[in-house]
């Protein structure tokens, strides 16, 4: 079983590298990938540690890059980069700044609209810790504070207002300048979960041929946010216009999405066994 989408503690996800690597064990995921957002902090732990091999596993370096468009979510994952390719961390140091300038949008909007008042020492441990800083983090910040009792009710009820009346004014790179940050640091990059872009799909087809002119090489085609035939779909799509298929779960971890589980997916409905990216890097992942 395969799983190329999974977050770690370095950004939204609640799980160390190494217990995501004993989850994956215990999943029988033989292929799998840390796809953080904005950060490569988990990939260079594994791959500096030999932590793949000396699990037996398969690894491929992974992120996954927010991208600004006018509607909907545009996330670009990026594999098999190189963990010391210049450009890419130097971009990594960018995102840092723009996920910090980005969530204290959201603590403003917070404090003027809903008066929850995040004082500087309330988000001091967020702005200190390794990696990014995301929406997940002051979801929890907001349980710990009372104003909820779980990080869905913190979305529910505030952040979900917050981060669509600000994202005019959010610091993100767009989907061409993802694209090129991994081809530039030798990765392959891929169009995630692609039903949160809210494109019909006429829109879709021809966002792919637009994005694979500017350098796209492969589709997630397998998503526990997918019901089947918009997976079948996907393979399809990716089949016609020449892109890598992939796919993962999205793990996060039971607090932030307690339905979603390493390798399986949403309540079952993943069982990845066959993507094309996995034989294109075969003679690399040995």
């Amino acid at each position: 079983m395969k799983d190329l989408h999974i977050h770690s503690v370095y950004s939204d996800g609640e799980l160390t590298i190494n217990e995501i690597i004993e989850k994956v064990k215990e999943n029988n995921v033989d292929f799998f990938s840390i796809t953080d957002h904005d950060t490569i902090i988990g990939s260079k732990e594994i791959v500096l540690n030999n932590l793949h091999h000396k699990n037996n596993l398969k690894f491929v370096t992974g992120i996954e890059l927010s991208a600004k468009i006018d509607k909907g979510k545009c996330h670009i994952l990026g594999y098999n980069y190189d963990i010391n390719n210049e450009l890419l961390n130097e971009k990594i140091k960018e995102l840092k700044e723009m996920s910090k300038y980005n969530i204290l949008l959201v603590v403003q909007y917070l404090k003027k609209n809903f008066n929850i008042n995040l004082k500087d020492s309330d988000l001091e441990n967020i702005f200190n810790k390794e990696g990014t800083f995301n929406n997940v983090q002051i979801a929890k910040l907001l349980v710990d504070l009372g104003y909820t009792k779980t990080i869905d009710e913190s979305f529910i009820s505030y952040i979900q207002e917050a981060k669509e009346k600000v994202r005019n004014e959010k610091r993100e790179f767009s989907p061409y300048e993802c694209i090129d940050i991994i081809k530039k640091s030798g990765g392959i990059p891929v169009l995630a979960h692609n039903y949160q872009l809210r494109k019909n799909y006429i829109e879709l087809k021809d966002y792919l041929v637009d994005l694979k002119k500017h350098g796209l090489m492969g589709l997630e085609c397998f998503h526990s946010g997918f019901r089947k035939s918009a997976m079948l779909n996907n393979v399809s799509l990716a089949q016609k216009y020449g892109l890598l298929t992939t796919g993962g779960s999205d793990y996060h971890g039971v607090n932030v999405k307690p339905d979603i589980e390493i390798g399986t997916g949403k309540n079952g409905n993943l069982n990845i066994e066959d993507i094309s990216i996995e034989k294109y890097l075969s003679k690399r992942l040995k």
